[in-house]
């Protein structure tokens, strides 16, 4: 499952998505919150049914680039 993740990410959704953590690819422009904390960073995409999303060491620069070239 985690290299077809990164084959999707990479083919079909980077101009609008970036993955966060091994579970996660997030769209953009859906997220409402970004937090730090002192487990890292969370995102809120502000439906009250979807728990933060965590952002792994791994993907953290890509993730933090993407939100500052907005």
């Amino acid at each position: 499952i985690g290299s077809c993740i990164g084959i999707i990410n990479i083919t079909i959704l980077k101009p609008v998505c970036a993955r966060c953590h091994r579970k996660f690819i997030v769209n953009i422009s859906k997220v409402r919150i970004l937090r730090a904390g002192k487990d890292g960073y969370k995102i809120n995409i502000g439906l009250d049914n979807v728990d933060l999303i965590p952002i792994s060491k791994t993907y953290e620069q890509n993730v933090l680039a993407r939100f500052n070239s907005r």
